[in-house]
Parts: C-alpha cells; structure tokens; sequence
C-alpha cells in the first residue's frame, strides 16, 4: 500500500454528497484488486505530523473502477497541510477486502482482509506523480486497437499533460518499455496509448515488438498531478504471475510451505518441516543450498524440493532408505559403498564415475537405474557394483572408471 497527498483544500465536499467547504484528496494504491462493497471512508484512519487522527469523509474508486483497475482509493477530508502539517501515515482500520483479477490480467491476487495494513510512506504534494504498478493486459481488458502486447500502467494519483501543448494521447512517446535480454534491456518506445481522457491514473500501453516487456520507465516532467506538479523520472517493473511448487523427498519424510501463485519480484520464505525420524539435508530442483527457512525472489515458474535424511534414532529399514545418504554439501552426497554423486533432482542424479543416472525406487535393496547408455540396471546395496542390464539380459560390473559385461563365461570391457 501506498499514500499520495494529491490534493490540498481543492475537491469540492459534494464528491462526499454534502455541502461544506473544500477537502483534501489523497489517493491510496493497492497491488491487488479491491472489493467496492466493502469500501467505507472509516475503514481508514489518516495521521498528520503531529500526530493527529483524521477520518475520511468518504473513500471512492472513482474514477479509476473500470474492469482491470480498482486499486486506487480516492479518500477525502481533511488531512493536514501540505507545508507546515502534512499526513505522514495511513492505516487500514476497517475490514476492506480484495478480489481475485481477472482473466486477461498478468499480475495474481488473492482474496484477503487488508484491516491492520500500514503506509508510512506518504509521497508529499509538491513531489509530483510517480508510477506506482504495471501489468500485462490482455482479452477483453485490452483497449489497443493495433500491436502485440499491451502493458497497463498505474501512476499513484491522476495526471495530465505537463507539456504545452500536448494531449493525453501524445503522452505514450515519453513512455519507455523494455525486454529482457539475457540481462540486457532493450528499449522499445509503444506506437499509441489508450485508456485515456478519463481523469484517472491508469493508462495502456501499445507495443508493436513482441519481446516480453518486464519494465517501463517515463521521462521527467512530461506528466502533473492535479496540484500542477511535474513528475521526477520514473520506472516500474511488470508484474507476471508465477507458480512455486514444492515437494519433499523421499515421499512422506517432511512437509514444505510456500506452494502458490506470486507476481514477479515477489521474496517468498519457504520452511522445510521433517516427518517422525527424518531431518532437513537440503534443497533441490531450481535451488540449492541447505538454509531453512529458505529465501527466493520469483520472476519464473519454480520447483523446488526439499530433501531430508533418516535421523539416528530412525529404525534399520529407514537406513535402508536413498534418503540415508550422507549430505556432503552443495548437493553432493554419498554412500559408502556406492560412492559419491551429485543430486540435481528428485530423481537425477550425476555420480562421479557412472555419469548421468534415473533413479527410480528409494529402498536400497531394490534399486534401478536408467543410464543413457545402457537402459535399465538393477543393483542393490548388497551387490553392488554388480548392476543387472535389462536390455542385454547380462550382468555387468564397475570397477573405478570401467565397466565389464560377463559373456562367454568371463568378464568382458564394455
């Protein structure tokens, strides 16, 4: 959540349906979506820099409550003033909800209770506007009329043209959007803007380049605020939705928190709790490492495992478990008598003298593994280095870095 001071003593008390003197206005930005019926003036609480307490008057959407917008809250009243006393907090004291987004809308939601939410971050009048959100915009929401992809934007309080002359309409030249080049941005400057000449915050973007746009910046004074402030440069990434998947091995040894749906650049802490007899070892999959909790930053679809090992308490047919390997570190692990190997998932494994293995099966005395170069083996833990080969209907044996196939009564190089 984020406060703009917008307005001082400017906005007619009629906007609130009474008669009076002029208000404050101050709009109140929220990354998800808002549900209008449970929105109500005394829901907020406004803190001036003497610490005085004002409740709003009343609290809109208007004019920013089409279909993709509804993030912004226009409250009005009286607040401070902007030079000697101005608000400097913002808390939501009522129940005010959200609501899912919908389809065509790049960014996620979900439905919660935003009572007890805090902004300490008031943006003073004489700041200018600022951006404050941005998503993709597809379907029926899409307001472009040629292009490829649409990008909406949401500054945090209404603009209009700072430059003589201008319209509403020539403003999508001082937008820039940028894509991702393995690292690298490329600018890309849209061909036109839509949603526009409504009195709202919200814009759409229209590019012709069909690179995913991840970032959009606006040039300095280009953009003013109803107070007839000019905007400093300013700059907002996308925001794409994401799924994080979790799951633990071996099956049933622990529980993992943190499955959902985020936008990008969301920090999500995921928690590693081990089953009766297990203990955490580590992290697999699109991470690695062996912190719990574990920390990540989401821009992608991401899977992530986390791996536990038997305990010593555990009893002998837990130690007969793939999960009683020894944790060597950075996602290295071993037996003794199978030697090390390098765990990149669930199931795939590198060890240092067999290569690349598909492990299927976790009881260390009925193991397979697939190998790209000799299919189906079967060993265990009381064989190996003999390996069963469906494929040939032979035995074969490793020893250090080679491999031997019993044929013809005698052991034979491969």
């Amino acid at each position: 959540m984020s406060a703009f001071f917008g307005l001082d003593n400017a906005l007619p008390s009629l906007m609130c349906g009474q008669f009076g003197s002029l208000l404050d206005g101050m709009p109140v930005n929220f990354r998800f979506p808002l549900n209008s019926s449970s929105l109500s003036g005394t829901d907020f609480e406004v803190v001036d820099s003497l610490g005085n307490i004002h409740i709003p008057m009343c609290a809109v959407l208007a004019p920013a409550n089409e279909n993709g917008e509804n993030r912004t809250v226009l409250l009005l009243g009286e607040f401070g003033t902007a030079v000697t006393n101005p608000p400097v907090e913002v808390r939501v004291v009522g129940d005010l909800f959200t609501i899912d987004t919908l389809s065509g809308e790049s960014a996620c939601s979900e439905i919660i209770n935003l009572n007890g939410t805090t902004s300490t971050n008031v943006i003073p009048l004489a700041d200018g506007p600022s951006l404050f959100f941005a998503q993709r915009i597809d379907g029926n929401l899409n307001e472009c009329n040629s292009g490829t992809q649409t990008i909406q934007v949401a500054w945090d309080g209404g603009i209009t043209p700072c430059i003589s002359g201008d319209t509403e309409s020539d403003l999508f030249q001082y937008y820039i959007g940028y894509s991702d080049s393995s690292g690298v941005l490329i600018p890309h400057v849209p061909i036109s803007i839509t949603d526009i000449d409504d009195n709202d915050n919200f814009h759409q973007l229209c590019f012709s380049t069909s690179d995913e746009i991840v970032k959009i910046s606006m040039m300095a004074n280009t953009v003013k605020d109803p107070n007839h402030d000019p905007n400093l440069y300013s700059e907002i990434y996308v925001s794409y939705s994401y799924s994080l998947s979790t799951s633990s091995s071996p099956s049933n040894s622990g529980t993992v928190s943190g499955d959902g749906t985020y936008n990008s650049g969301s920090t999500i802490s995921i928690s590693a709790t081990p089953s009766n007899g297990y203990q955490f070892s580590h992290w697999s999959g699109d991470t690695s490492g062996s912190s719990n909790p574990l920390s990540i930053t989401i821009n992608q679809d991401t899977s992530i495992v986390a791996n536990f090992s038997v305990t010593g308490t555990n009893n002998t047919s837990d130690n007969n478990s793939w999960s009683s390997a020894v944790n060597l570190g950075n996602g290295w692990r071993s037996f003794s008598w199978f030697g090390k190997f390098f765990e990149v998932s669930q199931n795939w494994i590198y060890h240092v003298k067999m290569g690349w293995l598909y492990r299927f099966g976790d009881d260390l005395n009925l193991l397979w593994f697939y190998s790209p170069q000799h299919g189906w083996l079967f060993t265990s833990k009381s064989i190996f280095p003999y390996l069963y080969a469906h494929n040939s209907k032979s035995w074969l044996y490793w020893s250090e870095s080679k491999l031997y196939i019993w044929n013809n009564s005698q052991w034979n190089t491969i």
